[in-house]
């Protein structure tokens, strides 16, 4: 079996919501495969194996989930005339990654007009009156439509406030081999604390969590409970949920 090609992913998007990747898979130069996943190396690794062409991850953006998927949705639409079978299309891995970057621009421009319009959309709205009190009846069309956009209005503000936190040098972006490392499987730990400069010690002096238990948890032998994640964590000077 042929070895596979690892691409590198390009972080978009809130840094502190669940995380995906859109991701593009090349077989020969005419088949593209644009898809969403958590772990896009073990989606490729998985497709080589029942695969006779080799395969290559020629692109991969991450993301949080929500707005990973509908880029996915936008991509494909854009596409949809070159589909061959599911997510599989007949176009180069350019045509497939320009797509992509359409469809990133697309929810972008959502984005946008959800603030200009401040979330709220016309529709229909119907009022009946039961045991004297009022209630407001509205297609179920135009509710899922609010409620999309009170999501993606939701999702504006979370990026915005990641933003304003990240020009204010209160939180920082994950560097783009820390994904890599981690979607490869690598312990968070080891990942942050090499990120950092720190050894194993610098990083026990500093935590006050025993080189021993540093040493277990990067190896996967231990976990490590709650309490001695937040102190790693304070030392690393990341957020729990990224060692979690």
């Amino acid at each position: 079996m042929a070895d596979v090609d690892l691409a590198q992913p390009e972080v978009l998007g809130n840094p502190l919501s669940p995380r995906a990747c859109v991701y593009v898979i090349s077989a020969g130069t005419e088949a593209v495969k644009v898809g969403l996943a958590r772990d896009p190396m073990g989606r490729l690794r998985a497709l080589q194996t029942g695969h006779y062409h080799r395969l290559t991850l020629s692109h991969v953006i991450e993301c949080d989930e929500r707005e990973a998927a509908a880029i996915e949705r936008a991509a494909h639409a854009v596409l949809k005339h070159k589909r061959l079978a599911g997510e599989w299309f007949a176009v180069k891995a350019e045509e497939a990654q320009a797509a992509i970057e359409q469809a990133v621009a697309y929810i972008c421009a959502r984005k946008s007009q959800a603030i200009r319009e401040g979330g709220i959309i016309q529709c229909s709205i119907e009022k009946i009156t039961r045991k004297g009190k009022e209630f407001a009846v509205i297609p179920f069309d135009d509710l899922q439509k609010l409620m999309e956009d009170a999501e993606m209005l939701a999702d504006v503000k979370a990026y915005d406030a990641a933003k304003g936190r990240l020009e204010r040098g209160e939180d920082e972006l994950i560097p783009l081999e820390i994904s890599e490392r981690r979607l490869a499987g690598e312990s968070t730990v080891k990942v942050w604390r090499e990120h950092r400069g720190l050894t194993q010690e610098d990083l026990a002096k500093a935590s006050a969590v025993s080189r021993s238990m540093i040493a277990a948890i990067e190896a996967g032998h231990k976990k490590g409970g709650i309490g001695t994640l937040k102190k790693l964590a304070g030392a690393l000077k990341v957020d729990l949920e990224n060692l979690a």
